[in-house]
């Protein structure tokens, strides 16, 4: 399943990066089912993201798709 979107205004927005953020959040803290069927380990209980690992995993492995099991797995994913 896919879904794309796209949002326009002309709206002043924070243009702060906002890379160090964790992707784990009060919702999720016992859970933890994306950490455990991630292949490569790229999420850690701390809320850290090797992305690089992820990347790695995707065009080494998986010829560029995208894995997206960590999102799968997730039961807060609504999608």
């Amino acid at each position: 399943k896919v879904r794309m979107a796209a949002i326009l205004t002309d709206a002043p927005l924070d243009t702060e990066e906002k890379t160090d953020l964790p992707f784990i959040n009060d919702a999720c803290s016992e859970c933890m089912k994306c950490i455990e069927v991630c292949p490569v380990d790229a999420l850690t209980s701390e809320g850290v993201i090797h992305r690089e690992k992820c990347a790695e995993y995707m065009f080494n492995v998986l010829g560029g798709l995208r894995c997206g099991l960590c999102i799968k797995v997730c039961p807060l994913n609504n999608f």
